[in-house]
């Protein structure tokens, strides 16, 4: 069978990147994830990601602290769409657009939640909102009509175990 020219002929250098990726990432997690009180599955940062446009960059189930669970939105972006946080973490809705825009946040993802939340934030304002109960939140906002962001809510130590 002749080889498909819609398919790279060599794969050895695309399984070598995804091994040395994962061996990367693996190697930052130390712990055996039994002690709940580890901080290790926490990113924090001691700069605040700011601007237009900016985003952490941090996967669906990481909890991250409040300098990082910041949601920039504009017409051009939303992010991050998911955030997890442990319970009690201030999440930050900032808004990067020119004009005035609603945010809504729902007491599930599901579009028809209830809303729990909605205030309109001036173009560069921000606006926290607290985390009081373990549970999936849904997020959105006018700036994007039809997105559904995630604010994840977990206990102590109930973030990602690596």
């Amino acid at each position: 069978m002749l080889p498909s020219p819609l398919l790279p002929r060599r794969r050895g250098p695309l399984v070598a990147a995804a091994v040395a990726t994962a061996c990367l990432a693996l190697a930052g997690c130390s712990g055996s994830g039994g002690d709940k009180a580890q901080t290790e599955d926490t990113i924090t940062s001691t700069t605040p990601v700011t601007g237009v446009n900016a985003c952490a960059d941090v996967e669906p189930g990481v909890v991250v602290d409040r300098t990082l669970a910041v949601i920039h939105f504009s017409t051009d972006n939303i992010c991050p769409g998911w955030v997890t946080v442990e319970q009690g973490t201030q999440v930050t809705f900032t808004n990067d657009d020119s004009v005035p825009r609603t945010v809504v946040v729902t007491a599930t993802q599901m579009p028809d939640a209830a809303e729990l939340t909605r205030f309109t934030l001036a173009p560069g304002a921000s606006q926290p909102f607290d985390t009081l109960d373990e549970a999936t939140r849904g997020f959105s906002t006018d700036a994007q009509p039809g997105f559904r962001g995630t604010i994840e809510v977990v206990g102590p130590g109930g973030g990602m175990q690596h």
